[in-house]
């Protein structure tokens, strides 16, 4: 219905409004979202980091949400959020830079989820859903965390 569309416009608008000022305040952002179950696991992380991406974040501030900053606010940026010897790590292994374009992260060419490979596309047909780890801490690097 068309006030629906409206209502859903507003909120999108102010969604947005709201990231920006939390950058431009210095408020380390992180990905996350509270869909899941309305979207298909593989989606949610993915989804919001693209949402933060149309809020003006670039390719580099948004992986860094999704990695080191998520781990920063969880308390555990001693263990998670980077490659690194003594982190824990699930992998995601994309054929181009996400730092170029963030969709890539949709179709992984490997990921690997607490030492497992859990999807390899040079295998067998992917599985129907990837794990919400397996994409809830994309590899970040020290360049992604420059950002």
């Amino acid at each position: 219905p068309p006030g629906r569309r409206d209502a859903l416009a507003r909120w999108q608008d102010e969604h947005k409004a709201s990231v920006a000022r939390a950058r431009q305040a210095g408020v380390l952002i992180a990905a996350g979202s509270d869909a899941e179950g309305s979207l298909p696991p593989r989606d949610v992380l993915l989804r919001e980091m693209l949402a933060l991406g149309d809020c003006g974040l670039s390719s580099a501030e948004v992986l860094a949400a999704a990695t080191v900053a998520g781990a920063t606010l969880m308390g555990r940026a001693a263990e998670l959020g980077r490659i690194e010897v003594g982190y824990l790590a699930d992998l995601l292994v994309v054929d181009a830079s996400p730092l170029d374009d963030l969709r890539v992260l949709a179709t992984p060419r490997l990921v690997i989820s607490r030492g497992e490979i859990v999807h390899d596309a040079s295998a067998a047909a992917p599985p129907a859903e990837l794990s919400a780890g397996a994409l809830a801490l994309v590899a970040a690097t020290t360049r992604w965390e420059q950002a």
